[in-house]
């Protein structure tokens, strides 16, 4: 992996998924492009039913891509700990120039060794807890599972991931029923992170959480981007929570990414008009003579029978025949570090 190379690498990603009766086809992703750097959290944001936790399980396998490239280049030195993951790696890595190992058409076999360089933390912490195991036994499910510890060496790790997540090792034999919603999430993490994956993947990890334990948890996440180098793609519909972790954000509707940069950036001055209608609508305190500009009326089109063109075009308020005909490309407009899918950046419609 060389300086240069991003970690995670997603080109012109498509997910389609056959409806229930299975006479038509609903478009899922389209045309997803994203990086991640190593040691950044990219925070994913958008509606419920826009694509994110699709994006979430095709980044792990769990979900098959029809078109795209999704790329991820490792560390010698986490390769070389795993011999099915460096052999694989040796077999099926690209060039000095591009270095990354192609995920897309990998059979099981080869899923299971890439796995071990992702981990994954889910939105319910009691539902993705076995409820028969005791917590040591959570936290060092994927050692034990590929057959990296056992007896004592494994309960010692148990311990060393109890005490990373900021949990006493005494708790190491209860069950999850005896945790509170924030101790449940803690052991969430402390498993994804038993192998010290490069990756870690967040879909809506803290959204059943209240908002002081919320708060401990990023604070978690954070400590361990700067302690261990690790990544992370943050995926939430909370615009506050990822503001507070995500160093870069994308913002996806109806399956698209329509806007992606600096999250500092992207927060205080957005360039897509969605974007400005998810900011718009975030509970602020009223401020004399504030007045929201960008709310938008009606629901998202169905995945199932998306509009021609733009697929915001049907809720904008600054939509013209163009985009009721045409997708806007990603235009990087005045910031090379910023993209957003508009026309109206390109017309001076929306200032940048």
């Amino acid at each position: 992996m060389t300086s240069s190379s991003p970690l995670l690498q997603v080109r012109d990603l498509e997910v389609v998924y056959a409806s229930s009766s299975g006479r038509r086809q609903v478009r899922a992703l389209a045309g997803i492009d994203l990086q991640v750097q190593t040691q950044e959290c990219m925070g994913l944001v958008g509606e419920s039913g826009c694509g994110k936790s699709t994006l979430a399980k095709c980044l792990l396998g769990l979900v098959p891509a029809q078109q795209g490239s999704i790329k991820l280049s490792l560390p010698a030195e986490f390769r070389t700990r795993f011999p099915d993951l460096e052999q694989l790696w040796q077999s099926r890595s690209g060039s000095k120039t591009d270095p990354g190992l192609e995920l897309i058409g990998l059979s099981g076999k080869a899923w299971r060794a890439v796995r071990k360089a992702m981990g994954f933390v889910f939105q319910d912490p009691l539902a993705s807890l076995d409820p028969r195991m005791r917590a040591w036994q959570i936290v060092t499910e994927p050692l034990a599972m590929h057959g990296l510890a056992s007896g004592k060496a494994l309960r010692k790790k148990a311990d060393q991931l109890l005490d990373l997540v900021g949990l006493d090792t005494q708790v190491a034999l209860r069950y999850p029923r005896q945790f509170s919603g924030g101790q449940r999430q803690r052991l969430g993490i402390a498993r994804a992170l038993a192998l010290e994956p490069p990756l870690v993947i967040c879909d809506e990890a803290v959204s059943a959480l209240d908002v002081s334990v919320q708060a401990q948890i990023l604070t978690l996440l954070r400590e361990l981007q700067q302690s261990r180098g690790t990544s992370f793609v943050f995926i939430s519909h909370d615009l506050s929570v990822v503001k507070q972790i995500a160093q870069r954000t994308a913002v996806m509707y109806l399956g698209r990414i329509v806007e992606e940069g600096p999250s500092q950036d992207l927060f205080e001055d957005p360039w897509h008009p969605y974007s400005r209608a998810l900011l718009e609508a975030v509970p602020q305190p009223q401020v004399a003579g504030r007045e929201r500009q960008w709310l938008v009326a009606g629901e998202a089109p169905s995945p199932a029978n998306p509009p021609s063109g733009c697929s915001f075009h049907p809720r904008c308020p600054l939509a013209e025949d163009q985009c009721r005909r045409q997708f806007p490309p990603m235009i990087a407009a005045t910031a090379p570090s910023r993209q957003a899918a508009c026309f109206q950046l390109s017309s001076g419609e929306i200032s940048q």
